[in-house]
């Protein structure tokens, strides 16, 4: 057992990953030194003192920092101390501890340490982080905040739930006995509870077939983004060593030569290459990010475990769960599974603290559903559908803007085959949206709102009901001669919403909410 009642030091390899982050930017002061230095004359030796005595500091300060560096555990707190010149302390109370996570980049791996990261209710960025720990000491540190938490926590409820027992018997004249039932009936709930928490239950592990079925389903012209700006990005820094080598062979390639020399069959190569590379890239991209994935429920989180180069152990506690998402895709559907999104409460709208659990089957969305929320959803009281013609009306509006000038300057030009092409992708873009608006709806049952999205790349969100923050009804004046409206729903993990709905239908949805989240004896968090 660990004893964190003293200040303790992370492991001292810290120093060399803080050295390491140190080293390009001393390379760069040696650069500035060497180039800059040469036309300063005589004077340039103050310069060469200035960048020696940075280079000194940088190499200092990883041990500076590691000195000055402590952690401990003081009554119910988790005190963290740093700085040398600007000192600081920050004390984070166990019971508002939200998730523990431990992380592995690369540099970590080599030098065999992890970092143990710790947010609160609230927070949108990781509140606290000490990155340099040996791997059995930072379990172990996670496991000890993870039990201090509970204690503090359960205490606090019996505490709480003895003096509404006492208050009530007092008030009956059946003090005695029934506080003696009181005990036993929470005995038995932390005896029960304690058994629970030893409880694992799988949901999911990937294979390699697995990562392979998720890469080749990825967004690929994100990726095939991604390899065109790393290879412009790129080019500049070694076209001088390219062209030394290589200059007369690739002065056939000039961007006048290509042009000239372009053909349909080149085209249809380079369109090749394109996907391929952006294919290599997906499937790469989902290994590294998905290396040896499991998902498991202990007790009453979440443990998801992944990534290769960069390996992540990130605990989800399940009543800080607050909106389950599924997404799909032709390819995926063609393939039988999906991708899940899990937000927790501090998660924004740019998903930070959210974790994806992709290569979904079924079996696996009823599972997570039924873990996360304990009821399925069924019996649905209302169904909010959406106007199609408003979306696709919306489409013809933007698309009319780029499409009419292109179709002019065709015209202009006597390109008739681009204009044939314009008018081609503009329809199917006002039908896609059309679409869009046709297969999407907002469903309330008993327990859950429900938005239900997208037509090509379909979208369910489940949002418990008594979780929401605040729901939103809001409309253009275009919109008021219509009748319609768009909907809104706020929660801590962000907001959800649909547009082009029924102004009456979301007046009645809107009403409905509120009266349940009123009445709801449950705690969003």
């Amino acid at each position: 057992m660990l004893d964190l009642t003293t200040p303790q030091r992370q492991s001292k390899k810290i120093i060399l990953f803080y050295l390491f982050k140190s080293i390009k930017g001393l390379i760069l002061y040696f650069l500035f030194a060497a180039i800059g230095t040469k036309s300063m004359g005589e004077y340039g030796w103050y310069m060469n003192a200035f960048i020696a005595f940075i280079a000194v500091m940088s190499l200092l300060s990883p041990v500076l920092k590691y000195l000055y560096f402590t952690f401990h555990i003081e009554d119910d707190e988790l005190i963290i101390q740093k700085g040398f010149l600007q000192k600081e302390r920050k004390a984070i109370p166990l019971e508002r501890i939200q998730s523990i996570n431990i992380n592995q980049n690369v540099v970590q791996r080599i030098l065999g340490i992890v970092s143990l990261e710790v947010d609160t209710a609230g927070s949108k960025t990781k509140e606290l982080e000490i990155p340099g720990l040996e791997r059995s000491f930072a379990s172990q540190f996670k496991e000890l905040l993870q039990e201090r938490k509970e204690e503090i926590v359960e205490e606090v409820s019996e505490a709480t739930a003895n003096e509404r027992s006492i208050f009530k018997h007092t008030s009956e004249g059946e003090q005695e006995s029934d506080t003696e039932e009181g005990h036993l009936s929470a005995a038995y709930e932390h005896s029960n509870k304690t058994l629970q928490d030893k409880t694992e239950v799988a949901i999911l592990q990937l294979s390699i077939f697995d990562l392979l079925k998720v890469g080749i389903t990825q967004n690929h012209l994100k990726s095939g983004g991604l390899a065109i700006g790393v290879a412009f990005g790129s080019w500049y820094k070694i076209k001088d060593i390219v062209e030394q080598y290589f200059g007369e062979w690739l002065q056939q390639f000039s961007f006048e030569n290509v042009v000239s020399g372009t053909s349909i069959g080149l085209a249809v190569a380079a369109v090749i290459s394109f996907l391929f590379f952006s294919v290599v890239i997906s499937m790469l991209l989902a290994i590294n990010k998905y290396w040896d994935f499991s998902i498991v429920k202990k007790g009453t989180d979440l443990e998801v475990k992944m990534g290769l180069f960069n390996k992540n152990e990130i605990k989800i506690p399940l009543s800080k769960v607050q909106i389950l998402e599924f997404h799909s895709n032709p390819l995926r559907k063609l393939l039988n599974f999906q991708t899940a999104q899990i937000y927790q409460a501090q998660s924004t709208d740019n998903k930070l603290g959210s974790v994806s659990v992709p290569a979904c089957k079924e079996e696996h969305r009823v599972l997570l559903q039924h873990l996360i929320f304990k009821q399925p959803v069924e019996e649905t009281e209302q169904e909010l559908h959406c106007n199609p013609f408003s979306y696709a009306r919306l489409a013809f509006y933007v698309i009319s803007v780029v499409a009419i000038p292109l179709i002019g300057a065709g015209v202009y030009f006597e390109a008739y085959a681009g204009i044939g092409l314009v008018i081609a992708i503009s329809f199917f873009l006002v039908f896609a949206a059309f679409m869009y608006g046709k297969n999407s709806k907002v469903i309330k049952d008993d327990d859950f709102v429900v938005f239900k999205k997208g037509w090509i790349f379909p979208q369910i969100i489940i949002s418990p009901v008594f979780k929401t923050q605040a729901v939103e009804k809001w409309r253009s004046v275009f919109l008021q001669r219509r009748r319609e409206a768009h909907f809104k729903l706020h929660s801590a993990a962000g907001t959800r919403g649909l547009r082009y709905l029924e102004e009456v239908a979301i007046n009645k949805l809107i009403n409905t909410i509120n009266n349940e989240v009123i009445g709801s004896e449950e705690k969003w968090m």
